[in-house]
């Protein structure tokens, strides 16, 4: 799981490297907070792997140190759960937003091509007209 959550980020960051791309990430302290939780499951699994072990080795009485491991470990899980659902949740409205710029960029772009045509269409009409003006007084003055 962390593998690939860690391979998630980094294509992420990846993309977010390029030229031009600015993505909205994901709230560090959220990916922290997942972090660390994945750092407790990992410790209570540990412990209790050697509560098992004490377990099996015949210290009987050592069953609710492995029931309590369970418990903490299940309850771990669950709250990592509850935190990548709500960091999938975001990136789901970022992708949302990905989408829907997706569709208005194209439109923007050409109306600005428009625009920037009619402008530019002006600018030279302007300057023909400038410089026909120019070449008639220019006439005049010879004459």
């Amino acid at each position: 799981m962390q593998e690939l959550v860690a391979a998630g980020l980094q294509m992420y960051r990846t993309i977010d490297r390029m030229p031009f791309v600015n993505l909205p990430g994901p709230d560090p302290e959220q990916v922290d907070s997942i972090q660390a939780t994945l750092d407790s499951v990992r410790s209570d699994v540990t412990e209790a792997r050697s509560a098992i072990q004490e377990v099996r080795s015949g210290a009987a009485a050592k069953v609710d140190r492995v029931t309590n491991a369970v418990v903490m470990l299940s309850g771990r899980l669950q709250e990592g759960r509850d935190k990548l659902a709500a960091l999938d949740s975001q990136l789901a409205a970022v992708q949302e937003r990905a989408d829907q710029l997706q569709q208005v960029i194209p439109t923007v772009l050409a109306i600005a091509a428009v625009l920037l045509t009619l402008f530019l269409v002006y600018v030279g009409y302007t300057q023909v007209e400038v410089i026909r003006l120019y070449v008639s007084k220019w006439q005049k003055l010879n004459q």
